[in-house]
């Protein structure tokens, strides 16, 4: 808890410095810990997806990280806990790049990285 609270904190502060593939790896990160039960504040949520409604669709978001994106939504709708307390700024974020984030994850291969690769090994440990 101590942990998610200096995280929830730290994001509060910092999360306009944060890079698109920023946005993206963290938001895939915190979905794919809490398919374990390890779930995250609100406030972790919030600050991810309010930096990524700042950011432009198209320009900003590459191809990897709009497939990140779409898993997220995804894990939003298929983990009950995430789905009762999702912030508005998610349900907005995925309002704005869901349907894109679908298209691409649909035509586009998609090969997870190797920190993405040993983090699913871990969880499936």
């Amino acid at each position: 808890r101590a942990r998610s609270l200096a995280l929830s904190l730290a994001l509060t502060l910092s999360h306009a410095r944060f890079t698109p593939q920023n946005v993206a790896n963290l938001l895939w990160a915190i979905a794919a810990l809490s398919w374990e039960g390890h779930l995250w504040s609100p406030q972790v949520w919030d600050g991810l997806a309010k930096r990524g409604l700042e950011l432009e669709l198209q320009r900003d978001f590459s191809i990897p990280e709009l497939c990140q994106l779409h898993q997220v939504f995804l894990s939003c709708d298929m983990v009950p806990a995430i789905k009762e307390g999702l912030p508005a700024s998610v349900i907005r974020l995925r309002e704005k790049i869901g349907t894109c984030a679908l298209d691409i994850f649909r035509t586009n291969p998609t090969k997870p990285s190797d920190l993405q690769a040993k983090v699913a090994a871990a969880l499936r440990a």
